[in-house]
Parts: structure tokens; C-alpha cells; sequence
């Protein structure tokens, strides 16, 4: 039981390493295009680059 465990904390912990990861290797050009034809994802990833403290 406590094999399991350990194995889905590391799990949720690799997810979100990954996701940090990726949202700050993020072209922030191409960010800023796809915010500006409408893209939702994209204007919450500009917002959590500018503001890191929300997210790390």
C-alpha cells in the first residue's frame, strides 16, 4: 500500500514539473498571438508568466 502511494505522489509531482516546465518554456510571442485572436489558454499562461508567484 505504501509502494502505491509513494508512486502516485510521484506521479502528481512529475505532472506538475512537466506542466511548470512547459508554461515557462513557452514562446511568449507565439503566447501573445494566439491571446490576441482569442485563445483563452493562451492569456492565462501570459498572465502566470508575468505574474510567476502565482504559479511556482
Amino acid at each position: 500500500m505504501e509502494i502505491i502511494l509513494i508512486g502516485a505522489c510521484l506521479l502528481i509531482t512529475a505532472f506538475f514539473v512537466l506542466a511548470e516546465m512547459a508554461l515557462v518554456s513557452a514562446n511568449r510571442r507565439r503566447l501573445a498571438k494566439m491571446a490576441e485572436g482569442g485563445n483563452k489558454g493562451a492569456k492565462v499562461a501570459l498572465a502566470l508568466l508575468a505574474d510567476p508567484s502565482k504559479f511556482l
